[in-house]
């Protein structure tokens, strides 16, 4: 599921590393802006979604409570049942996937529609299973994402902080 931000910009302010990473034990994924499709008559297109206009957004990479059965890979998609839920038309009902193999997470495109992308470089379908890193950018379908382990997410959160009040 797709939070905004500031409460983890809020958390941050507040908590040593330590302290945050106890409380956000998951590597997260920081999506860019983008307009959420409409997917039944109780949405609507441009609503104040978490992650619809202006507002950035945070997907942490870890299981949903009731989720299926592959405890070692974090679905990424449109469709309700994933793990991180992307509603965006360029993104696949079941799009990409994170494995979760030991410390490292590893990036792998699932046969989607319109491509998976890290750093610019295209992944080839259920072949490629390529490591992330913080501050790797990856690209699911037209939506933009910034990976971070949690102390890197903390150490951007203050950053970002300090930036906005100069």
């Amino acid at each position: 599921m797709l939070k905004p931000i500031i409460p983890y910009a809020k958390d941050a302010r507040g908590k040593d590393r330590d302290g945050f990473v106890a409380d956000h034990p998951h590597a997260v994924f920081v999506v860019q802006p983008f307009e959420a499709v409409e997917t039944d008559s109780f949405q609507t297109l441009s609503g104040g979604g978490p992650a619809a206009g202006n507002t950035i957004a945070v997907a942490e990479i870890c299981k949903r409570p009731g989720s299926n059965a592959f405890t070692s890979m974090v679905t990424i998609g449109r469709a309700g049942n994933n793990d991180v839920r992307i509603n965006a038309k360029s993104v696949s009902k079941f799009h990409a996937y994170v494995m979760i193999v030991g410390e490292e997470l590893r990036l792998v495109d699932a046969g989607s529609t319109y491509g998976t992308h890290l750093g610019g470089q295209q992944l080839k379908a259920r072949e490629d299973k390529i490591p992330l890193s913080s501050g790797d950018v990856v690209r699911i379908g037209t939506i933009s994402m910034t990976f971070y382990a949690p102390a890197d997410f903390h150490a951007m959160l203050l950053e970002a902080g300090q930036k906005a009040a100069l």
